[in-house]
């Protein structure tokens, strides 16, 4: 596309923050800790957004050919390999003959079928309608002054993709209605990230620099070695669940963290 910048999410999300301090609802401190760098970092790339906009975030390598690049033939070797290898024992003692995503075991419980775009055609239309939204969408927010997620919602489902549908859309090859109901189904609990974890030797779980101590009044208590799930909800919420069970588990804080808290998960 014509002009579109080569941003990546953390590039939009810089874009995003410093568009608030820029017209004046969020200080540089506090555009610093929204983006997790130094006030003195903040500062650097909000005089680099004043100045140049959307292109002062990005890095100047961007675009260009690394010298450590590695040849597009091996990494495309590398890449199918990836594709095509073979599931760990791991994942065949669970019936899992090809690792899945997020989304791709989400989807499995709800039934749903994914049907991957293995031709480089199909994969270009998948990426190139990404790359429109992730262009296009953030500038049209930006233009319309959206700046929180209930407007920019109803500007979704009201202005952008009513617009896009009605330029883009083509009839479906077969008119029947695939969607069934829904039933008992949490989505909470579907729509979320999934990680597996190994409970240690003193019954604990570790995620991402994190440390949640398994109660000893749980009916049931893993053993050491056993396969913990830690769910991600997207409201950010956290519970850790073992045989689909979840666990009163206390977090201990790291040192210099302050003091422990505990989560009835």
């Amino acid at each position: 596309m014509a002009g579109k910048l080569p941003m990546g999410q953390k590039e939009l999300l810089r874009g995003k923050v410093m568009e608030l301090a820029k017209r004046g609802q969020m200080t540089i401190g506090a555009a610093a800790k929204e983006l997790k760098v130094s006030y003195r970092q903040g500062r650097r790339i909000y005089a680099a957004y004043r100045t140049e906009g959307d292109q002062g975030l990005i890095h100047g390598n961007t675009g260009k050919v690394s010298n450590r690049k590695t040849a597009g033939d091996v990494r495309e070797a590398a890449l199918r390999a990836y594709r095509e290898r073979e599931p760990t024992n791991a994942e065949l003692l669970k019936g899992i003959t090809q690792p899945k995503s997020h989304f791709g075991r989400a989807c499995d419980k709800l039934g749903v079928e994914v049907i991957p775009a293995n031709s480089p055609q199909a994969k270009g239309r998948a990426e190139g309608n990404h790359g429109l939204d992730q262009d296009r969408l953030v500038k049209e927010l930006r233009l319309a002054g959206i700046s929180t997620i209930e407007d920019a919602n109803r500007f979704l489902t009201g202005t952008y993709l009513p617009a896009m549908n009605e330029k883009f859309s083509r009839p479906a090859a077969e008119s029947a209605d695939g969607h069934v109901l829904l039933g008992t189904v949490d989505l909470k609990d579907i729509l979320c990230f999934e990680h597996e974890r190994t409970v240690t030797n003193d019954y604990a779980v570790r995620f991402e620099c994190r440390l949640f101590q398994i109660l000893k009044t749980n009916k049931s208590l893993p053993r050491p070695r056993d396969r913990a799930i830690v769910r991600i909800r997207l409201d950010r919420s956290l519970t850790i669940l073992w045989k689909e069970t979840p666990l009163l588990v206390e977090e201990v804080l790291l040192p210099n963290k302050g003091q422990s808290d505990t989560h009835a998960a």
